[in-house]
């Protein structure tokens, strides 16, 4: 299963999990985030729905690594 593999090392690498991590044990976690995102993506694409500010934060952090949010907005994202 390549993709599996694939999916290991972007987990891996993006989001800090333990590289010894069980799929089926994050399988929630993975759906509820794919679903925040999706709803942000359907917000900011609505006019009016947020400020410019908010828009433009929204775009300019949605997907990145854990590590670069940390970087970028660490009174937000406490460092582990």
């Amino acid at each position: 299963m390549r993709w599996a593999q694939e999916l290991r090392l972007l987990v891996t690498d993006y989001c800090c999990f333990d590289p010894n991590w069980r799929y089926e044990e994050y399988k929630s976690v993975f759906g509820s985030y794919r679903d925040v995102n999706k709803f942000l993506v359907e917000l900011i694409g609505i006019e009016g729905a947020v400020s410019n500010e908010l828009k433009n934060d929204i775009e300019d952090t949605l997907m990145l690594p854990w590590t670069e949010l940390h970087l970028c907005q660490p009174h937000l994202y406490e460092a582990d």
